[in-house]
């Protein structure tokens, strides 16, 4: 499909993306922030306004899509992880204690850990952060994506596409292993208490297509969690398991959630934050009180 090159818009585009920037509230905050993305603002007012992450029983978090890793940071502050700062350089940086190379300190919003004293100039002070604000958290967080996420307390990473069955099955393993090792009683299945989705599709211009991208994207993250969520009963809370979904208003999506959500949450809620800029059309789908169809049980092949 033809579309305008990127030498014909480059000097016109990039100066009105430099203008917007600069006039962006939440581009300014995020700056000055530990925060590695501008949409980490977006889930913390979803948070704050339908809490669904802020529980004890909340263990087991999977952010789909999650690379840079602004969410994962947010969900990392949640569980007790401390301010959610990456301290360890990115994995694909193979970084050793004689390459080791530390990065501007920055004024950050949130406070670190009472009593740690940051040290950006020593590697054996990172490594004592991170395990220091491991013990402060509980449950645990895997964060999903093609792309390599830096080191966050209370964060694991799978490299991988989750439609893909090795992927969703190297996920299942992990929270498997996880939940059998950090929570007490049996432990026979692998399952989750909230599952994120920023994801948006590549845009191909065309608006019938996006919409349809848009819907088969959301379609895939649900039947991930269908696969995946605790149930509320099994959670003992009516809000409990949790869904929250990126996407775009279309006769589609409205459609989708009359289908596909509102008959097996307990509520769904459209929400538009206030960092979501104005000009986009993108909302987010916060689903809480997961209730599966009557006999409705995932299998976990890997058991």
């Amino acid at each position: 499909m033809f579309r305008p090159t990127l030498t014909a818009l480059s000097k016109k585009s990039s100066q009105a993306w430099v203008a917007r920037q600069g006039r962006d509230h939440f581009v300014k905050l995020r700056v000055a922030s530990q925060f590695k993305s501008r949409s980490a603002f977006k889930l913390i007012e979803l948070d704050d306004q339908l809490d669904f992450l802020k529980h004890p029983d909340v263990n087991v978090v999977v952010d789909l899509g999650a690379s840079p890793g602004g969410w994962s940071q947010v969900v990392s502050q949640r569980l007790g992880y401390g301010d959610g700062t990456q301290l360890e350089p990115e994995e694909d940086e193979h970084v050793t204690r004689e390459t080791f190379k530390p990065r501007p300190k920055k004024k950050r919003i949130m406070p670190s850990l009472p009593g740690s004293a940051y040290d950006p100039l020593n590697i054996d002070t990172i490594e004592h952060e991170i395990a220091q604000r491991e013990r402060a958290g509980h449950g645990f967080i895997v964060a999903v994506d093609l792309l390599p996420i830096g080191t966050i307390p209370g964060v694991r990473s799978v490299r991988g596409d989750f439609l893909q069955p090795e992927v969703n099955r190297e996920i299942q393993e992990l929270i498997w292993r996880r939940t059998k090792r950090d929570l007490p009683g049996p432990v026979s299945e692998a399952r989750v208490d909230v599952v994120l989705s920023d994801m948006a599709p590549n845009i191909s211009g065309h608006a019938i297509r996006d919409m349809e991208l848009s819907y088969d994207l959301c379609m895939a993250v649900l039947n991930f969690a269908k696969r995946n969520l605790r149930a509320a009963h099994e959670i003992g809370r009516p809000m409990g398991g949790a869904l929250v979904l990126k996407n775009f208003a279309s006769n589609a999506m409205a459609e989708f959630r009359r289908e596909h959500l509102e008959p097996y949450f307990h509520t769904v809620h459209s929400v538009k934050p206030q960092s979501s800029r104005s000009e986009s059309s993108e909302s987010y789908l916060v689903c809480r009180g997961w209730q599966p169809a009557d006999g409705f049980r995932p299998s976990f092949g890997f058991l």
